[in-house]
């Protein structure tokens, strides 16, 4: 699970608001830690469904992300039973939705992070036995709000590049994903990134 913690700073300036900068953006440094998130999988959300199934949802166990997580759907080739639809919650409990598109023989990863899923339902009863099911993928939700598509990724006390999603084009997007080090059960991450406006977060859980 992740710690959550804050420190309040200028943006260009010092911790604690002190000093002249120019700057009128003024917000904080988030600080989040993640401890061994698991790995990424094809089925660790819901196992393989048959597209051909006369049921469009699938009919569990689903098993929500370890931490909100991206999640990605992984189909079998020949599979013909539409898009899927997720239905879940993001790491602020808001309901959220995303649409996986079908990609037979393939994959297609999601972009919102889910702390929890709560339906999976494929679009239609198709012709073929070829099955789809559902995982988490590298990308780690974080509460705070990204001020930019920046920041630092810290794993096992090594910093590495990734990519970072601000949640400018929906707030269940905001997240990282590690580049080289990615989830896998054992290795710990600390980010830290500064945030829009300066405001109190639940620890995650």
């Amino acid at each position: 699970m992740a710690e959550h913690t804050t420190s309040n700073v200028e943006e260009g300036g010092q911790a604690g608001g002190g000093g002249s900068t120019g700057n009128a953006n003024v917000g904080e440094c988030t600080v989040e830690s993640f401890a061994a998130p698991i790995a990424k999988a094809v089925d660790n959300v819901h196992a393989a469904f048959a597209g051909n199934d006369a049921a469009n949802i699938f009919p569990g166990p689903i098993t929500d992300p370890d931490m909100p997580r991206s999640l990605y759907a992984t189909f079998g080739a020949g599979y013909d039973g539409g898009d899927l639809t997720v239905d879940g919650t993001d790491i602020d409990d808001n309901v959220i939705q995303e649409v996986l598109a079908t990609n037979p023989g393939g994959d297609t990863k999601g972009v919102k992070c889910f702390k929890t899923v709560t339906q999976i339902a494929k679009a239609s009863v198709g012709a073929n036995p070829a099955t789809a099911s559902v995982g988490v993928h590298d990308k780690i939700g974080v509460s705070g709000t990204p001020l930019r598509k920046v920041g630092v990724i810290s794993v096992d006390g090594s910093t590495e590049h990734g990519t970072w999603d601000d949640g400018s084009v929906s707030a269940e997007e905001r997240g990282f994903t590690p580049g080289t080090n990615v989830p896998d059960g054992a290795r710990d991450y600390d980010v830290m990134f500064a945030e829009t406006n300066a405001h109190s977060h639940a620890a995650i859980s």
